[in-house]
């Protein structure tokens, strides 16, 4: 093994001048290796085979079931090829989140995402975290290292501005958590597909979250070849042809001695503050939606959730209230937690009528907690993890299930709360992975709250009715695909509201020539409506820069570039605002 000191050779965003200037003065990268091949860990049989299975395959989906190991399996994977002299340079491509921290590594002695990973079990591997202002990250892509590790925002930007020039530089790219290029006109999606190599693999423990276009999108990267655009497969058919190239293993296979799941639901009641102001919401809801029909012919779905999230956060609070059913019956299970000095997660989709008021109750009752949501640095975000696991005294960990969807280990706690859910109950699956993994000792039990009589209650029921029909292409597991299945005629359903068809019928020909009118004016509202999503999606972009960013003159072009895109999403916004005057919003 070789000293604390070269192990410790990352570039982070701490990255000064000097830094990035002295790999520039050393001698070239080596790729002779001794034979002495330490594991930071014993292998499993399973994670020695899909090692195996790895290294055999140029093109790869990884699609085990989250919590078994996939991020140990690759890295060592990447190490047999370096050693045998089949790659010369790596790329990894994940979420920000599971870039993961060398120097929480260090302190928690586990690894910590990607870089922690290497850290731990590629310690002869030069590994650069390409992150930080577009001249920082320009420099970091020109230094030689064998594996660079960045996220599905840098990159895209990066190839479309230039800052990584050089198409042909990694033998070998993995993408983690490939669903985020399942749509295949997305700009992460086009990006990684620019890029030439001899091994293209890809990680995911959901691999088809919506349908067979998701997964000929992730095969679009993995194998280019090997899907015809002009062809309707089949289910069968898709499943035959992406066999050869996926591996996926479930965790009641291949991790028998995990600890059970116990799962329990707690049905409560609206209480009278709540009663009153969710029959006032719904019925407006129903309304807005008829009227939209009534204009249009038609309905999306995103005009559904609106209502449909105001609906969920009431079943939480009513309106300026911190408690509820549900907090009561948080505490409850809290005293009885807290009392044995054991450790729970509780989930939240939301922040306002989630997290932030649960945050105030746990202080008022002196319930010791850590909060982790959307926003926070990455230095705040390793402190928490930290405290959480280190810190006996500290029970809850509070979270936005937004937040901890991929890459997190909390096998420390084991207790899981969802104070609300959301609608598709894989990604609900996913967050309670945290802390049903590897590493887990003790049998987890996991609380979920609904409402009786609510949307909630009315959600659970469509999804159970529906769950039949997403068990198709790869597993029973995949069930992301119900995204697809709840059409906006099971939402209206949901609702209580006629379909559109069944109203257009109904609709005299001056309605309908106001219809005509109107998904005119509503085509042109969809295409600002996706101008505003660019302009959101730049500006959390250009904020997540900002916070990592320590130059003063960095920062400064950051604040006038973010204050410019703000204007104009303004502009934008006023648009939108008009048309809906128009179309009766």
């Amino acid at each position: 093994m070789i000293e604390q000191a070269q192990k410790a050779n990352y570039l982070t965003n701490q990255v000064d001048y000097w830094d990035l200037l002295k790999p520039l003065l050393q001698p070239p990268l080596s790729f002779y290796f001794s034979d002495e091949f330490d594991l930071y860990q014993p292998l499993r049989g399973y994670q020695q085979q899909g090692i195996l299975w790895l290294i055999s395959q140029f093109s790869a989906l990884l699609a085990d079931e989250m919590g078994t190991g996939k991020t140990v399996q690759t890295v060592n994977a990447i190490r047999f090829l370096f050693r045998q002299g089949n790659i010369k340079s790596a790329l990894i491509v994940c979420p920000p989140a599971v870039i993961g921290s060398v120097a929480l590594t260090i302190e928690t002695e586990k690894p910590e995402g990607w870089s922690g990973h290497c850290y731990l079990w590629t310690p002869e591997l030069y590994v650069i975290i390409v992150r930080g202002g577009s001249r920082k990250r320009r420099k970091l892509w020109e230094i030689p290292a064998h594996i660079y590790i960045t996220s599905y925002y840098t990159l895209p930007r990066d190839l479309s501005e230039n800052v990584l020039v050089d198409l042909n530089k990694f033998d070998c790219i993995i993408l983690d958590e490939a669903q985020y290029i399942k749509n295949r006109n997305s700009e992460r999606s086009k990006a990684v597909r620019k890029l030439n190599s001899k091994y293209r693999w890809a990680l995911t423990g959901t691999p088809i979250e919506n349908s067979i276009e998701d997964v000929k999108a992730l095969f679009s990267f993995i194998n280019p070849d090997l899907f015809k655009t002009e062809i309707n497969y089949s289910d069968q058919e898709i499943r035959s042809t992406i066999e050869p190239y996926t591996l996926r293993r479930l965790k009641q296979d291949v991790l028998k001695d995990l600890p059970e799941k116990n799962c329990q639901e707690d049905w409560l009641e609206l209480d009278e503050n709540q009663q009153k102001v969710y029959d006032e919401t719904l019925n407006a809801g129903r309304q807005k939606i008829q009227t939209i029909i009534s204009n249009q012919g038609e309905v999306k779905k995103t005009h559904i959730f609106v209502i449909l999230n105001k609906l969920k956060q009431i079943c939480n609070f009513a309106k300026e209230k911190y408690t509820s059913p549900k907090t009561d019956r948080l505490l409850e299970y809290l005293d009885i937690i807290v009392a044995n000095n054991q450790k729970v997660i509780i989930f939240s989709q939301y922040v306002s009528e989630g997290v932030d008021k649960l945050a105030k109750l746990l202080t008022q009752k002196k319930i010791r907690f850590v909060l982790y949501k959307g926003g926070i640095s990455e230095q705040n975000r390793n402190q928490i993890i930290s405290d959480f696991r280190s810190k006996p005294e500290i029970n809850v960990f509070l979270a936005t299930i937004q937040s901890v969807g991929f890459g997190l280990t909390l096998t420390e706690a084991s207790y899981v709360i969802h104070f609300d859910h959301l609608w598709n109950p894989a990604k609900m699956q996913n967050a309670e992975d945290r802390a049903h993994r590897i590493g887990q000792t003790k049998s987890l039990t996991v609380y979920s709250f609904w409402m009786k009589n609510t949307i909630e209650e009315r959600i659970k029921k469509k999804l159970i009715e529906k769950r039949l029909l997403v068990e198709n292409i790869i597993d029973p597991l995949a069930v992301e695909a119900i995204e697809n299945s709840v059409t906006t005629e099971d939402w209206l359903d949901i609702f209580d509201i006629e379909t559109p068809q069944k109203i257009k019928a109904k609709l005299p020909s001056q309605e309908s020539i106001k219809a005509q009118k109107n998904q005119r004016l509503q085509k042109e509202l969809d295409s600002l409506q996706k101008q505003y999503d660019v302009y959101s999606e730049k500006i959390a972009t250009l904020r997540e820069d900002l916070v990592i960013t320590s130059h003063t003159a960095q920062k400064f072009e950051l604040e006038k570039t973010i204050e410019k895109q703000e204007r104009e999403r303004k502009k934008v916004e006023d648009k939108i605002e008009e048309l809906e005057d128009k179309l009766g919003y």
